[in-house]
């Protein structure tokens, strides 16, 4: 009987460094775990702040495009006004110049 309880502290002592074996690898793959979990969480974060920084980016791309527009129009409209105001003047003098008595 003693030969087989040797043998049973043989095969405990194993299932005893495979239980520290495993154990082991279950700690390093926890420590995997939360640097992938952090490394996802620096990305989404990451993300977000790109498309918030995208959103900025194309209302001030519109409000810059506005302003051009606003300006141009502005810089038409001021031309056509003195331009009509040459004709204005110019048919206000034909008017003149054939109402006066030869």
């Amino acid at each position: 009987m003693e030969g087989g309880g040797g043998g049973s502290s043989v095969t405990l002592d194993r299932l005893f460094r495979l239980l520290q074996e495993i154990q082991a690898e279950q700690r390093e793959q926890r420590a995997e775990q939360r640097d992938m979990r952090s490394l996802l969480l620096a990305q989404v974060d990451h993300g977000r702040r790109v498309e918030r920084r995208l959103s900025e980016l194309r209302d001030d791309l519109e409000l810059m495009f506005k302003s051009e527009m606003m300006g141009r129009l502005g810089n038409f409209e001021t031309g056509i006004e003195r331009r009509l105001g040459d004709l204005e003047e110019r048919i206000g003098a034909l008017e003149a110049g054939q109402q006066r008595p030869t």
